[in-house]
């Protein structure tokens, strides 16, 4: 009898769900994986579902266009709030939504060295894990400390709804498979997003990505083209245009 045959057929098993066998490996998909923005853009929900090892932890992030942002606190001066020097976010995701088969503090433990070796080392710092949660952080208070700032940015995006951390998870014990479903609002910021799973499985980490794209499309690509492009010209556009609405709607009201 051949080996052959023999050695694949149990290749094969080794990588099929059920008891007894455990996978070696992840996947996950997101649906849809290109998404324009157009002028009336409201949204768009994204699925994401995979498979991995079958009781096995499960930490699952969304993280979006990763740029250099700037925070400022308000203060008063002579009675009237104003803004101090700013502080610079380096990496600062522009959207966040996380999910997990366990507690978020406690996925954050397991997979805190696998978080730094992907470069999302600063990640569970907008994140609501021990020390954030139970926490309301002002925006209005100063942030002493580099997870001051974090958290005080964190607040910004759950207030536009970029900060998702309770998102559900539908997750088969049996099985393994898992899904979810991330709302993209209308803000959410152009550019490419990475979903990031964590597991592990036969005493082995585990990880598998996957990306889905955010752009632009027709007068509003247009629109912010001119505005990096040619930001005087799109100033004395954007004056002229208030200009004219006011005008309008003066004589509107002035025929009543």
């Amino acid at each position: 009898m051949r080996l052959g045959p023999v050695i694949k057929l149990l290749g094969l098993l080794v990588l099929l769900p059920g008891q007894g066998f455990a996978l070696t490996s992840a996947t996950i998909n997101a649906n849809p994986d290109q998404i324009r923005a157009g002028l009336f853009f409201d949204g768009e929900t994204v699925t994401i579902s995979g498979q991995r090892s079958a009781g096995q932890p499960l930490l699952l992030l969304i993280v979006g266009p990763q740029q250099t942002q700037q925070i400022a606190r308000l203060g008063k001066r002579n009675g009237i709030w104003m803004k101090g020097e700013p502080h610079t976010l380096q990496r600062a995701p522009g959207f966040l939504a996380v999910t997990g088969s366990k507690p978020l503090a406690e996925l954050i433990k397991i997979f805190d060295r696998p978080l730094a070796a992907s470069g999302l080392s600063a990640i569970p710092e907008y994140l609501p894990t021990k020390g954030i949660v139970n926490e309301q952080v002002d925006d209005q208070q100063p942030a002493a400390t580099s997870t001051g700032w974090s958290r005080a940015y964190a607040t910004m995006l759950k207030k536009q709804s970029l900060l998702l951390t309770d998102v559900s998870l539908q997750d088969n014990a049996n099985s393994g498979q898992f899904s979810t479903e991330i709302h993209l609002p209308s803000s959410a910021p152009p550019g490419t997003y990475r979903v990031i799973v964590f597991t592990r499985g036969n005493g082995q980490l585990i990880t598998a990505t996957t990306r889905f794209k955010l752009t632009k499309s027709g007068i509003v690509s247009r629109l912010e083209r001119a505005a990096f492009d040619q930001p005087v010209l799109y100033g004395i556009a954007a004056l002229l245009f208030a200009l004219m609405v006011g005008w309008v709607i003066g004589i509107l009201f002035n025929r009543r």
